[in-house]
């Protein structure tokens, strides 16, 4: 799969292009809350997160994203979505 930002997108562009398949949200800093994670959240879109900060008390695994220990269970997660098209792995 092969990612490419393009141009950021403002405010006049219709709400369908926000959405993606999942939001990739790998920090390992502790950021205190994450916009870029809510508004993801607010399209339908999961959030894959690594568990750092308020991460698992924003995102309820399996449900609205996915919460991480590595890159290798990152990528698992995006199959298990892409596969299921949902974020439960049942």
């Amino acid at each position: 799969m092969k990612i490419a930002q393009i141009a950021a997108l403002s405010e006049s562009v219709p709400p369908r292009l926000y959405g993606g398949r999942a939001l990739l949200f790998p920090i390992d800093w502790p950021e205190p809350f994450g916009l870029v994670m809510i508004e993801a959240m607010a399209c339908d879109t999961p959030v894959v997160a690594f568990r750092a900060a308020s991460m698992p008390e924003v995102i309820e695994d399996s449900v609205s994203g996915f919460i991480v220990r590595d890159i290798d269970q990152a990528v698992d997660a995006v199959l298990v979505w892409a596969s299921s098209g949902s974020a439960s792995a049942s």
